[in-house]
């Protein structure tokens, strides 16, 4: 008998993921609750208790957790009896037969839908409502009960699979499946409607020619959009088509059923011929799709990384492809936002649209960091000097007076109050529907990361890359290294702070480094390789679309001008300051839990 002591088991827990198909390496494998290309899941003990998490999706709990999820079970249903919450709920009532039950129901009964000689749902409108229910009924040891049947549950119609070749048509809701059989075609749903996709067994569609009609709106549009991933992942894997109905003259959430009723007095032979017509138009949905418009759009220079204006850079990590997330470490003192101010400067002069969150300070103490670079005079800065110096600073601020106006609409100022996660992710979806290309936040440590640090970081990088992607824009986020990280003198993924989801998440982690002294590096530049003099470092600790992680670029800030100098690759047998590389992750490698 299963006990509340097992959930101190890391081998219990390995074993009822690994009987669910987890391959683990150490305490690490692939998460079960999403298509895991990567090691980025887990166990880890705490308070006494091992548990699972992944990283990616957030998916976790104690065994028991574990064991409803991947059973489909509520809670309760898997706790140890005397761990079980006491509970007053009398059993559901039984039934002699299902007609038994559809007469017990309380309103007018639709329909009543027999998936099997055990499973069932009734179509109904409760007394006294105008909309219409559904009730999942089953049978156990001959008696009918208002409950839902064990998963995966079987689709509706799958008797007429066999009979033949022609396509599938996937729907949702029995009502559209028995409009289609009205007039001779094949189709099938899934049970439970929108979102429920995976609790069905969808093995029957294995290799056939699958036709998805969503029904007109979004949360239609996503579910096909996940049988769609169900489909392709059988083996054989089905070939699957979606269409787009949103020609079709529908009103919202309108389905094939509505579209049909439009036409009562065409005969059946008629409907279906116009629907065989209509699916003809549409589209292929592949494992491949997305890559091949991918590939496409970079051949004819849609898709390609906006320039930095530092050349190695840009060589090494291509940090601004669209629809990526560079993540930008560096100390206090570092100049982490002079450079980023110098970046995003430049991308306008070449007329990149560019949006700047500065939480720190508001946008004129930015424009005035600005100003000294354009004018490449660090006293501009000292307010002493100013004082001093009143017709220099004028002329200066008049000198670039209309170069500051026309940037300065990119610089949004520091809130009044602390920053959210959620006012973070809803200020850069802002800027990239207004058609900015790249959008950087500095630093997201001002941000209230709540009671749960790591989820909100996990939140906002998988929303983040959802805006970057849609809108092919590129998000750069600035961040601080963990405290210590200046004593212990680390420079790697895991002395970045925040949660780890910002450097696994990311597919760019640059870490600005400062040197105190001027030292001489022997650097790979355009002209072979020289010693220079360089103040700075840019540690390429993560380049997934570039090939240059675990470089070294040489800097040299100039303490003047406020701007900085890319100098070359830095050797690795001349760095006086070198760091270990050797623990920034791969994606392929295993996580630190």
């Amino acid at each position: 008998m299963i006990d509340a002591t097992i959930k101190h088991s890391r081998e219990a827990l390995m074993s009822v993921l690994t009987q669910y198909g987890a391959h683990f390496k150490g305490t690490v494998c692939r998460c079960l609750f999403h298509d895991d290309k990567h090691a980025s899941a887990g166990v880890y003990e705490k308070e006494g208790v091992w548990r699972f998490k992944c990283q990616t999706c957030g998916e976790g709990g104690d065994i028991f957790d574990i064991r409803a999820k991947l059973e489909g079970k509520a809670l309760k249903d898997v706790l140890p009896r005397e761990s079980r919450p006491a509970t007053s709920r009398t059993p559901p009532r039984t039934y002699a037969s299902l007609d038994e039950l559809v007469k017990a129901v309380a309103g007018r009964v639709e329909a009543v839908y027999e998936y099997s000689e055990t499973f069932a749902v009734v179509r109904y409108i409760p007394t006294g409502e105008d909309k219409k229910r559904f009730k999942q009924v089953h049978s156990e040891n001959g008696k009918w009960i208002e409950t839902s049947a064990p998963k995966p549950w079987p689709l509706w119609n799958r008797e007429s699979l066999g009979s033949t070749e022609d396509p599938v048509i996937v729907v949702e809701g029995e009502k559209c499946v028995e409009a289609l059989r009205g007039i001779g075609l094949v189709a099938v749903t899934s049970c439970g409607g929108a979102g429920n996709g995976k609790h069905s067994d969808w093995r029957p569609l294995a290799a056939r020619d699958c036709v998805l009609w969503p029904d007109l709106d979004d949360k239609g549009v996503k579910h096909m959009q996940e049988i769609a991933a169900f489909l392709l992942s059988l083996t054989p894997p089905a070939r699957v088509r979606m269409l787009d109905i949103s020609n079709l003259s529908l009103k919202p959430k309108g389905d094939v059923a509505d579209l049909l009723a439009l036409a009562p007095q065409q005969t059946a032979e008629r409907k279906r011929l116009g629907i065989l017509e209509i699916i003809r138009d549409a589209g292929i949905v592949s494992a491949t799709k997305e890559l091949s418009a991918l590939i496409e759009d970079t051949i004819q220079g849609r898709r390609e990384a906006v320039a930095t204006p530092w050349p190695w850079l840009n060589r090494n990590a291509r940090p601004f492809l669209p629809g990526t997330i560079t993540l930008k470490c560096g100390a206090p003192g570092s100049g982490k936002s002079f450079f980023l101010l110098e970046t995003a400067h430049a991308l306008y002069c070449n007329g990149i649209r560019v949006a700047i969150y500065m939480l720190e300070e508001d946008s004129s103490y930015h424009l005035w960091r600005l100003l000294a670079q354009l004018e490449q005079n660090s006293d501009l800065l000292d307010p002493e000097w100013v004082k001093a110096n009143p017709e220099a600073a004028r002329a200066a601020l008049q000198k670039h007076r209309d170069t500051l106006d026309e940037f300065s609409p990119c610089l949004s100022d520091a809130p009044n109050k602390q920053p959210t996660i959620e006012d973070l992710l809803a200020w850069a979806k802002q800027k990239a529907v207004d058609g900015c290309r790249v959008i950087i936040i500095d630093p997201i440590s001002v941000a209230d990361m709540g009671r749960e640090p790591w989820t909100s970081a996990l939140r906002f990088m998988i929303d983040a890359k959802a805006i970057a992607r849609e809108y092919d824009t590129s998000i750069v986020v600035s961040v601080h290294p963990r405290k210590g990280t200046a004593i212990s003198g680390l420079v790697d993924l895991d002395s970045v702070a925040g949660g780890a989801a910002f450097t696994r998440l990311s597919q760019t982690v640059l870490w600005l480094e400062h040197h105190l002294d001027d030292h001489l590096s022997r650097v790979i530049d355009g002209f072979g390789d020289r010693e220079w003099k360089s103040n700075r470092t840019v540690h390429i600790l993560k380049a997934r679309n570039g090939p240059g992680q675990g470089k070294r670029l040489a800097f040299h800030f100039d303490s003047q001008t406020l701007r900085f100098n890319e100098l070359g690759v830095a050797r690795p047998k001349e760095a006086r300051h070198a760091r270990r590389f050797e623990r920034t992750h791969n994606d392929d490698e295993e996580a630190t839990f």
